[in-house]
């Protein structure tokens, strides 16, 4: 299912050459995997996760539900109670009963005041491999690292070299993640520019830039990193199973079911839509002049005026509706 908020953005669509994509959650799947839990201080890997688990519980992102799932399928009872506050493209910080947790990338964790060590090469050699490290600190004190593995979503380079033929010359890839993990699927995908380790506000100025040197520039999010980005692009679209409602409520058109391939049915709705206003056009101006031209001979009568009046409007219906026909061209199995 595809939500579409207006024409406008239908039209637009159609005739984006730049898309700007965020990575977790968009290009690499949702269904992220907890795949290590390293201790640092002692800590069991369940205590680890039942405080990552606790911290993250209310939070969309799909490094939260990956970590709520690592906890569960271990037996982890994650507590209640914790008022948690999500810093944007950094993680969350959750406090209860005088204790403070932090879930989140290195940046959090300097802000936490926790010393990283040896353990900034581990997640460094992590984040070489695409995968992400998650640091999870308790009272200022580093207890655990929580490996988190994202892979691409089906059919993804499918969809994007699909994309190039039909006349997207740009694609860049901004990411609050480190360098090593978005260089990696920037360049295994093709793509011409990506950032790493950018904030929401950064991610609006890049794509702002990016509005000067574009015919038009469409952006793909699907979390409340990416909201600010959405809002900024001509077009902003969302995938919507798992994304966060920030990025929803300033997206142009949602796709529900997180199906990149519906991002080529969008751009032949809007090349159909394009043609059909044209042509209703056409209709609407030939039987205008139609009609003048019966009234300039005297042959206008009021019956006629009618029937010319209710042909075009018809005409204009029935050409209209054969977008309602229009289905999905047959894709890569």
């Amino acid at each position: 299912m595809i939500f579409i908020k207006g024409g406008t953005y239908l039209e637009r669509f159609g005739l984006t050459d730049c898309l700007c994509l965020d990575k977790t959650g968009t290009i690499t799947s949702e269904n992220s995997q907890v795949i290590e839990v390293l201790s640092t201080s002692g800590f069991r890997s369940q205590e680890i996760l039942s405080l990552a688990a606790a911290a993250e519980r209310h939070n969309p992102h799909p490094v939260s539900q990956a970590i709520l799932q690592a906890a569960a399928a271990v037996g982890c009872q994650t507590e209640s109670g914790w008022g948690s506050a999500f810093i944007l493209g950094q993680g969350v910080r959750a406090s209860k009963d005088g204790k403070t947790v932090f879930v989140g990338n290195q940046y959090l964790m300097r802000q936490a005041g926790c010393e990283l060590g040896d353990y900034h090469k581990v997640a460094q050699n992590w984040e070489e491999a695409g995968e992400m490290p998650v640091f999870v600190a308790r009272n200022g004190e580093l207890v655990g690292l929580i490996r988190v593995a994202h892979p691409l979503r089906e059919s993804v380079d499918f969809v994007f070299k699909m994309l190039r033929t039909d006349g997207i010359k740009e694609f860049h890839l901004l990411s609050g993640d480190v360098e090593p993990a978005v260089s990696q699927i920037a360049k295994r995908l093709g793509f011409e520019t990506y950032r790493a380790a950018v904030s929401p506000l950064e991610k609006a100025e890049y794509v702002e830039g990016l509005k000067a040197l574009h015919q038009q520039v469409a952006v793909l999010g699907d979390g409340v990193n990416d909201a600010l980005a959405l809002a900024k692009a001509q077009v902003g679209i969302a995938m919507g199973s798992g994304g966060a409602e920030a990025a929803l409520v300033a997206a142009d058109i949602t796709l529900a079911d997180n199906d990149l391939q519906k991002l080529l049915f969008v751009r032949q709705l809007s090349r159909q839509t394009r043609q059909v206003i044209e042509q209703n056009y056409w209709i609407a101006v030939s039987t205008d002049l139609f009609g003048a031209l019966l009234a300039l001979v005297g042959r206008l009568t009021p019956v006629r005026a009618s029937a010319i009046g209710l042909g075009h409007a018809v005409g204009i219906f029935l050409n209209s509706s054969r977008l309602l026909r229009v289905k999905p061209a047959p894709v890569r199995p």
